[in-house]
């Protein structure tokens, strides 16, 4: 079981992630890089945050007993 505050944690960590995440794609979309380089980087910012969505998804899954972990 979690605790509140571990529960209350993982909301807003997931909040914030998520939040950086639209922030970067609009950004990307509306042409803000100045450099191929930083084009680059923010989609790479994107894409690690999306595998950081999909982790934490992952762990709550496997803390809540829905998943079991693969070898």
């Amino acid at each position: 079981m979690i605790t509140t505050s571990t529960g209350q944690f993982q909301h807003e960590f997931k909040k914030l992630i998520k939040e950086e995440y639209e922030r970067l794609k609009d950004n990307i979309a509306t042409g803000s890089a100045v450099s191929f380089e930083d084009y680059q980087r923010a989609i790479g910012k994107v894409h690690g945050l999306a595998a950081a969505l999909e982790f934490l998804e992952e762990a709550k899954d496997l803390v809540d007993g829905n998943k079991k972990r693969e070898s």
